[in-house]
């Protein structure tokens, strides 16, 4: 409920910014620029939540931010994630929520939650990463479909039902 669905009304979202730049191979910058050099055509855009008009120290204030930023996330298409580093990074798993299709950089765990082709897209290599954004780019039937492949496991997988579940078994187990 937190992430509703995509509306896919912009293209490719990627994270490029002060954090990525702070730990450039960590977070992926270098294959990020390899990935999209010379490539204009794809063109992938950072996130820009719009600020509230008068932010208040409040909780209020925190669901609303929220809410935009989700709201943001969604309207795109794609998620590229350049990260090496991360297990499963939260910025992979929330537009996965919302049905983005995720296009990775082969992690150490990215093969536990994607299917590639089916829920989304992993690759070791630059050139195989951007021919999977080229096929997204001009296929929207796929991206739709993908897309939703990839929402139904996120939501399946981080839902907070099935982690409480887990717990409750876990402590079952023990006592």
């Amino acid at each position: 409920k937190e992430f509703p669905p995509a509306t896919y009304e912009r293209g490719i979202l990627s994270p490029l910014g002060p954090l990525v730049l702070s730990r450039p191979y960590y977070r992926g910058y270098f294959l990020y620029q390899q990935v999209f050099s010379g490539h204009d055509e794809l063109c992938p855009s950072t996130l820009q939540v719009p600020e509230l008009q008068s932010p208040a120290a409040t909780n209020a204030y925190a669901l609303a931010k929220f809410r935009r930023y989700v709201d943001e996330l969604r309207r795109y298409s794609v998620y590229f994630n350049p990260t090496l580093r991360s297990p499963m990074p939260r910025a992979r798993g929330e537009p996965m929520m919302c049905g983005l299709v995720t296009v990775s950089a082969r992690n150490h765990d990215v093969d536990r939650f994607i299917e590639n082709g089916i829920n989304g897209f992993f690759a070791d290599d630059a050139d195989e990463l951007r021919s999977q954004l080229y096929f997204l780019k001009r296929n929207p039937e796929a991206v739709r479909r993908i897309g939703a492949a990839g929402r139904a496991k996120a939501c399946d997988v981080f839902h907070i039902d099935r982690y409480l579940s887990d717990w409750r078994d876990l402590l079952a187990q023990l006592i």
